[in-house]
């Protein structure tokens, strides 16, 4: 299907299996919920371009996608002006679900590279490069423990006048991790500041999934 002008492509759930190491964010959601999750992360990043008018948002960015990656959010970041995206991904049952499709439908397969990696691994598979923007769908839906780790890693990796947009619900029944709870973290280490990016057609569930943008602190 058609999502503005990003094709998203389904598959059946039952073609899909969990990974069960619970290690990397977003690895944790139920099969059903997870093109929901593309597509209302896809909406929230489309809300600040097309509607907030930030029209330059992505425009010569280099992107990085992580958490619960599909290529959708990075192939939305190509088709309006960014230069680059590397795309993360746990195994290899979810580049074949997920991204491949989505990338090769959407055409943008040459300007995209891939890391099969984890939070215990990612820094050392990233090396020395920088990014402008990290994408990061369900960001929070993992372990808290694992929280501080996620922090660091992204003041490590994020330019020094780069943007992280992240999802996460306010709560939920499979994982401790929660949107506050990283909001809290984030407010303790004070490398960052948040903004709430959610748009009203988002804020629609009694535990809805919130949208965050982080900068640098001044």
């Amino acid at each position: 299907m058609k999502s503005g002008n990003i094709i998203i492509t389904s598959v059946n759930s039952d073609d899909a299996k969990t990974n069960k190491r619970h290690i990397f964010p977003g690895d944790l959601n139920e099969v059903k919920d997870k093109w929901s999750i593309a597509s209302d992360f896809r909406l929230a990043i489309e809300n600040i371009v097309e509607f907030e008018k930030e029209t330059n948002y992505f425009e010569g960015k280099n992107i990085l996608e992580l958490g619960f990656c599909t290529g959708i959010p990075s192939a939305y970041a190509l088709k309006h002006g960014a230069s680059n995206a590397t795309l993360v991904y746990p195994n290899e049952e979810t580049y074949e679900i997920f991204i491949k499709p989505t990338i090769t439908k959407n055409n943008v397969d040459t300007k995209v590279k891939f890391i099969v990696g984890d939070i215990e691994n990612l820094l050392d598979k990233i090396g020395t490069e920088k990014f402008d923007i990290i994408l990061a769908p369900e960001l929070v839906f993992t372990r808290e423990e694992y929280f501080e780790r996620i922090h660091d890693m992204l003041d490590s990796v994020l330019t020094e006048d780069g943007i992280v947009i992240f999802s996460g619900r306010t709560h939920s029944n499979s994982c401790s991790g929660s949107i506050q709870s990283m909001l809290e973290l984030i407010k303790s280490k004070n490398r960052f500041d948040a903004m709430d990016r959610t748009s009203n057609s988002l804020r629609h569930d009694t535990a809805p999934r919130k949208f965050v943008q982080l900068m640098r602190k001044m």
